[in-house]
């Protein structure tokens, strides 16, 4: 990319990031890390025409959130329906985003040569 003296690069972060989430300690400060390092690098690769910016994602919908559920209607003795509508409601959306959206995001970041250094939050305005 130096060479070429252009490129994109899109680092995953995460909405953890943005404030604390009991018991996830070294999640969360390995995506505050990506944060740090997305916008240092930008800083150093930037005068050779090289964008970096992250994407951090809200909980994504999919297996590993199902599997979420489950166990946290195990463990509060409700449904895993109960357990989703619990999480879910936390969400200015009302819903979790898809992989689809992560996708179309990164695309989207892509499209826009003019931004480097950026955090995009992709959440559904999900509070932690």
């Amino acid at each position: 990319m130096i060479e070429r003296r252009d490129g994109d690069i899109v680092n995953l972060a995460s909405v953890s990031d943005k404030g604390p989430l009991a018991r996830r300690t070294p999640y969360c400060a390995s995506k505050m890390a990506v944060i740090g390092m997305t916008n240092t690098l930008a800083l150093e690769v930037g005068p050779y025409g090289i964008r970096v910016n992250s994407l951090s994602p809200g909980p994504v919908e999919g297996e590993r959130m199902s599997r979420n559920f489950r166990l946290e209607a195990e463990r509060r003795s409700t449904t895993v329906d109960e357990a989703r509508a619990a999480f879910v409601n936390r969400s200015a959306l009302g819903r979790m985003v898809t992989e689809d959206e992560v996708g179309q995001a990164v695309l989207a970041m892509l499209a826009m040569p003019g931004m480097s250094g950026a955090d995009v939050d992709l959440s559904a305005e999900m509070v932690a």
